[in-house]
This record gives structure tokens, sequence and C-alpha cells, in this order.
């Protein structure tokens, strides 16, 4: 559940399920977070970055606006507004960090990146002659992202004239690290920066993520052998419904077609990575996974070298990740309880 601001919030354990007998077992203790962060609403913009400053930045899809919250005392800068003009958007897709403070927003509906200075005043404009997946991160005098093209390709926007340019292509592997197509849309995923200036793409319909290094050369395949996740009774009965409010004029014919479409949804694995990954202070690897049980989320975590640890269970859903220091701060919604449906930030460390 959302975090109350409480001191027997601060007490609840989340117990960590060690992959294996002999591994230690976690435990993860909640953090007591101001109640305006626990009902900050995010649908539609699931974005999660720590700012330099220790703030947490986030999106106001509604606003339009760009959020930097204090996680100590809740007070928040707001940056932006509905439209066209300069520091205005109409849709915020990606954000990136600078080591500066800066930050990068990429509004695709206006077709270009907007830099915000370290003290939040806008500064330049990048127009854009192509379209972008994600922004990584701010280098310099560019900005590392992903091209929407298929295959993707990760590489660097020219701050002063737009252009992109492609530096590699991190082609998806399979659980044996041969390099598949990467035009098959296998890997519509997650590519996370890492520090030596490669990335860790996370398979959205495979349970994998590839580490690549600067020249897209794979160097580590993190997976985990289990069972692909089904959809639960719940859910399937829950699709059945919708489809059926969906299609309340389909002829009588035409219903076992629908039904049909049921059951292919019933028999078919859930995508993984519905998040970015993150990377502690330590550089492990947590993976937010499909898996919900009752009223929590499971994320799983790899060592540095990309060996599977241990399996987390975290309370509600789970729509983006970030760490600073040794807390892990989550984005997402509460489920179950007079609270169900509440969306905010909640915080944990390992106990």
């Amino acid at each position: 559940m959302f975090m109350r601001p409480t001191l027997a919030a601060v007490a609840a354990l989340l117990l960590v399920r060690p992959a294996a007998s002999q591994t230690p077992t976690l435990r993860l203790a909640a953090v007591e977070l101001p109640a305006s962060l626990a009902t900050l609403p995010f649908r539609a913009a699931p974005i999660l970055l720590v700012h330099r400053s220790g703030c947490l930045v986030m999106v106001d899809a509604d606003a339009k606006q760009v959020v930097c919250v204090k996680p100590t005392s809740g007070q928040a800068v707001r940056q932006g507004a509905k439209g066209s003009g300069p520091g205005e958007y109409r849709d915020l897709r990606s954000i990136a960090l600078s080591n500066a403070g800066g930050l990068a927003v990429y509004d695709p509906a206006n077709a270009r990146i907007t830099i915000i200075r370290p003290d939040w005043t806008v500064g330049s404009t990048i127009r854009l002659m192509s379209g972008f997946e994600q922004l990584i991160r701010v280098a310099g005098d560019t900005i590392v992202a992903v091209q929407a093209v298929r295959p993707w390709y990760v590489g660097v926007i020219d701050r002063q004239s737009g252009t992109f340019t492609a530096r590699f292509t991190p082609a998806p592997t399979d659980s044996n690290g041969l390099v598949e197509d990467p035009h098959s849309g296998d890997w519509s995923a997650w590519v996370l920066a890492t520090s030596g200036g490669g990335a860790l793409v996370a398979s959205a319909w495979r349970y994998r993520l590839s580490r690549f290094d600067a020249r897209g050369h794979l160097v580590t395949v993190m997976q985990r052998a289990i069972p692909p996740e089904l959809p639960s009774k719940a859910e399937v009965a829950q699709r059945r419904a919708q489809m059926l409010k969906m299609n309340a004029g389909l002829p009588a014919e035409k219903q076992g077609r629908l039904m049909q479409l049921v059951d292919e949804y019933a028999k078919a694995a859930k995508p993984f990575a519905p998040a970015a990954p993150a990377v502690d202070r330590d550089g492990r690897v947590w993976v937010v996974t499909p898996r919900v049980r009752d009223d929590s989320t499971e994320l799983d975590v790899f060592s540095r070298a990309g060996v599977f640890t241990a399996t987390v269970r975290v309370p509600g859903t789970i729509e983006a990740i970030a760490f600073e220091g040794d807390r892990l701060y989550v984005l997402g919604e509460q489920l179950g309880g007079e609270h169900e449906g509440e969306q905010g930030v909640r915080a944990f460390r390992e106990h």
C-alpha cells in the first residue's frame, strides 16, 4: 500500500525472497515520506528520476509540467505549462538529466527538446527532424537518446543542430547470447545508460536484460530461468467483461470469435519490464516484473555480474523506480484498501 506519514509505516518490513537457500535473506524497510508525495498523480507519464539536488523529478501530465519534489519536505518546483511557446509542452514523453543539474525534456508533439538550466529557468530549444523513443542522458554538447526507428539505434543528438548520429544498435539476444533479428520487434524496451557509455536493454517480450558496451558489443545477458507469467483468472474475467462491454452490439454469430480472443489472451505470456530497470549504489540491477501478487508487485534483483540474486515484493503496482543512496523510490498505484487507485511515490531501504 502507499505509505502514509506515520511512525508505524517506517517500521513496516518487506520480505525479499532469496533465490536459493544459501542466499542471505534481505529486507526492505519502508521510509516515511510527506503526504503530498503519497498522493501525487502520474497517470500517462510514468517518469521518476533523482536530480543531483536530491529532489525527485516527475511529470504532471495534466498540467504539462516538470515537477521536482524534495522527498524530505514535499516542497515542489514546477516548470512548464500547456502550449507550444518557450518552456511549454504538449506531450512530456521523456526526460534526461545532466551532470551539471540541468534537464532535457522531449516533447514529440512540439517536435523539440527543451533544455532546462540547473536554476530551473528555460534554456535553449532543439528542433528535431525525427522522433525518439527515449532520452537517456545529457553528455556535454550532446544528448544520448534512442531513435524511434527499427532497428532502434542508440546515439547522440547535437544540441546545436538537432541532428542525430547513430552509435550502435543493441540487438536482442537469446538465452545463449546469440544475437536475434533486431527488426523482429521482440525488444520494445527500456534502455538504461551505464557509466561506461554502454546500455542495459530490457526486452519486453522475453524475460531478459542485455548489457552492451559503448560499441554495441554484448557483455552480459541477465535472465531468470522461470516459466512465463500467464494472466490470472481474475485478469481473464476482467478482460472478458471489458470485451463484452466494448462489443455489446456484436452479432451473435461473431460472439464465438470474441471468446476465442479472450482464450488467446488467457494463454499468452505477460510482457516483462513495464518500467525501466534501475541500478543501485552497489551496481545491482533491479527489474520490475509483471508479477502482481494480491496487493504487491515483484522486482527481481541481479548482481553486477548479471547473476539473479533475489526477488523483492513491494506493495501496489510499479510504474517507475529510482535509487538515491540507500533509498529505493517507487512510483506506482495502491492496490486494495480504502485508498485503492491512489497514485504516488513510496520509499524503502534495505534493513
